[in-house]
């Protein structure tokens, strides 16, 4: 059965989730963005609809004239309006894919969430589909490292200043701003995952020193049920450190980077992987998703909308505990 799908958001984002889409041999039927110009500059590239999102999404999803349970909504627009699109597309009967992070601190959640039991919404946390999450997961799982005793993860991005970031990723008024809200759902996301067990926030750093309006910087450190967690994240005006998952337990470590590489070394053997061409993530993600779609068959890589509630409960409590800048008021209208 192939599948057709809308895109909300015409973004870098937009653009890969579709072309996820066209590589499973399903089609984007409408790309919405509230810039018309380049909702059609991405929909003509897949020979889809465009709509300039202006009003009332409710009414563009009302005239999309297929069958709501049958037409995946994927939502990659700012993450301020994620909570709202999502809620208004699962009132309609649509099954939905949601970006990262599926709210920003301070929005209410609950009505998204009652809507998300009564309906269909996956929530995009792509890097659980890396080849090397999971592979530390199952050596993790299996018990292949004895005792885990420590795991760090860290994330790390060159800001450009000649192309920078998108306005929005550094307005805590629109995204909740800066890397924690960024990239930190991620890491806070797949250490749950991987660990299999609930975090607690112990320490947190948090800093704006380069980007001055978000933070730049981020360093927790947490209680994973048994093992000790660090996780770091960074914006840096230069040269950053790798981004990498370390795991180190008793009977061997375990350890996978940005760019595909892993390696389990233990004391029953080691294994290792390359890296994969780009996108597969988000090919392996859609399949996921055009799964539950089609069959009604969830697995365990692709997250629930309450499977991520504890990973964003610990995002807030970690921005409400900033110190050394004034206070930003994160989620407001």
């Amino acid at each position: 059965m192939c599948l057709g799908a809308v895109v909300i958001g015409a973004g870098r984002m937009g653009r890969e989730h579709a072309l996820a889409v066209t590589a499973a041999g399903d089609e984007v039927l409408l790309v919405v963005d509230p810039d018309l110009t380049r909702a059609t500059t991405l929909a003509s590239e897949f020979r889809a609809r465009a709509v300039g999102l202006d009003g009332d999404l409710g009414e563009v999803l009302g005239d999309v004239g297929v069958p709501a349970s049958r037409t995946p909504v994927i939502i990659a627009s700012p993450s301020a309006m994620h909570l709202d699109q999502a809620s208004v597309a699962l009132r309609l009967g649509f099954p939905v894919l949601l970006e990262k992070p599926p709210w920003v601190p301070g929005q209410d959640v609950a009505n998204l969430v009652a809507e998300a039991d009564r309906g269909v919404l996956a929530v995009g946390m792509t890097t659980r589909f890396a080849p090397g999450v999971q592979a530390l997961r199952e050596a993790v799982r299996r018990g292949e490292l004895g005792r885990v005793e420590w795991l760090s993860d860290v994330v790390a991005f060159t800001v450009d200043p000649v192309v920078p970031l998108p306005s929005w990723y550094l307005d805590p008024l629109r995204s909740g701003g800066g890397v924690l809200v960024t990239n930190g759902v991620h890491s806070l996301d797949r250490v749950a995952w991987i660990l299999g067990s609930a975090l607690a926030l112990e320490d947190v750093r948090l800093s704006s020193e380069f980007l001055g309006t978000c933070e730049d910087t981020a360093f927790l450190r947490l209680d994973g049920g048994g093992p000790c967690v660090t996780v770091t994240e960074i914006w840096g005006p230069g040269p950053v450190p790798p981004s990498q998952i370390l795991i180190v337990g008793t009977r061997g470590t375990a350890w996978a980077d940005s760019a595909g590489n892993w390696t389990v070394a233990s004391m029953s053997g080691s294994s290792a992987g390359a890296p994969l061409p780009g996108h597969l993530n988000l090919q392996a993600q859609w399949r996921s998703f055009r799964d539950v779609v089609t069959r009604g068959t969830w697995d365990d890589v692709l997250p629930r909308v309450r499977e991520l509630l504890p990973s964003m409960a610990l995002l807030e409590q970690a921005l409400a505990r900033r110190v050394g800048t004034e206070k930003l008021e994160y989620g407001a209208s």
